[in-house]
């Protein structure tokens, strides 16, 4: 497992990088996944021990803040994973990465981030998004390189590319090879997959 990639991939959805101070922030409403998995990253990779701040969303609600001032995280998420510095949403371009297990940890940060695990016609689907059309594109190849199918729409008016996993195969497939950072997700796939796989007792006579 790749602590570089998964961070990445959590910033680059949930989070930004300042255009200066070599300052990142990460943005989440979830307290356990940022207790439990964003911190013991940041800490790890950076080594400091940054205190969350707990405010008020524009959208309503509330959301933990993180702030880290990194100059070797700040230059490596713009080099080598192509985040942008600033507003970024439709910038980001596909990281440059040499590995599946380097792709897969990165796609798996941003699912933690933006991404959705809920039903489909009662079985477990999948969905993550971006605003960048070269972005979801190049997630949709990575996944089918390893046995995914997934499908890709616009959302009009939101701009907003969306992938969606629906074959239950897929499904599978995605859990068989993504072990999802985010401890509520990963917790409600299995959870549905569990439930999906056991025998219909009214319908087996």
């Amino acid at each position: 497992m790749g602590n570089l990639e998964i961070l990445a991939g959590i910033i680059g959805s949930d989070g930004h990088i300042k255009r200066n101070k070599f300052r990142l922030v990460v943005v989440n409403q979830d307290s356990n996944f940022i207790k439990s998995i964003v911190l013991p990253l940041i800490k790890q990779i950076t080594g400091k021990a940054p205190k969350p701040i707990f405010n008020k969303s524009a959208f309503g609600g509330w959301k933990f803040l993180i702030f880290v001032n990194s100059p070797f995280l700040w230059n490596t998420l713009q080099e080598r994973f192509n985040i942008p510095a600033g507003k970024k949403s439709e910038k980001i371009l596909p990281p440059n990465l040499q590995t599946n297990e380097e792709r897969l940890d990165f796609i798996s940060g941003w699912f933690a981030g933006d991404g959705c695990v809920t039903l489909f016609r009662g079985r477990p689907r999948l969905e993550m998004w971006s605003k960048s059309k070269d972005f979801i594109f190049w997630v949709k190849e990575v996944l089918k390189e390893n046995g995914v199918i997934s499908s890709v729409c616009l959302i009009k008016g939101k701009e907003l590319f969306f992938l969606d996993i629906k074959r239950l195969e897929s499904v599978k497939r995605f859990h068989e090879i993504i072990n999802i950072p985010h401890p509520e997700k990963e917790r409600k796939l299995i959870s549905l997959l569990q439930e999906y796989s056991q025998p219909d007792l009214n319908t087996s006579n």
